[in-house]
């Protein structure tokens, strides 16, 4: 167990489960979504929203025990700054054979926000973040940078 108070939830690593957060009434709230990391990003879970995975998709769930954003990711960031990055059609592997490791490839790249809504649809090249409300992201070989509507914004 993670938590070392049970007062509302407890993250505990259930065997035949994985990760999960159960209620006081050792209820199975969530499935938590580890990536290929062995434990729970905690960081996330203690930002309210944080992923979870159901039959092999990627939702997020609050600790009032509600999913806010039904499970239909294969592929998605924790929120950070409002948003999260998603992937369609990515594959993950070592598609460089480099010594820097496995990475997602092939797939296009969007953003959601908290509700759900995806505010940038799935179009760019690579995996981009948001900063001060501003993302640098790949269409094609073209660098740009976008605000969060998703338009362009000039250098």
């Amino acid at each position: 167990c993670i938590t070392d108070t049970f007062r509302t939830y407890a993250i505990v690593l259930k065997p035949d489960e994985g990760w999960i957060i159960m209620n006081r009434l050792e209820k199975s709230l969530f499935k938590l979504y580890t990536g290929f990391e062995p434990y729970p990003y905690l960081t996330e879970i203690q930002s309210g929203l944080f992923r979870f995975i159901k039959d092999s998709l990627i939702g997020f769930g609050n600790l009032n025990g509600n999913i806010v954003i039904q499970p239909r990711f294969k592929n998605i960031s924790a929120f950070e700054g409002g948003y999260a990055i998603f992937c369609e059609g990515c594959k993950y592997g070592n598609y460089l054979n480099d010594v820097e490791g496995y990475e997602f490839f092939n797939g296009k790249w969007g953003a959601i926000d908290k509700k759900g809504k995806v505010i940038i649809p799935a179009i760019y090249d690579e995996q981009f973040k948001f900063k001060d409300g501003v993302a640098e992201v790949i269409l094609i070989t073209t660098k740009m940078k976008i605000n969060t509507k998703g338009e362009k914004i000039k250098d």
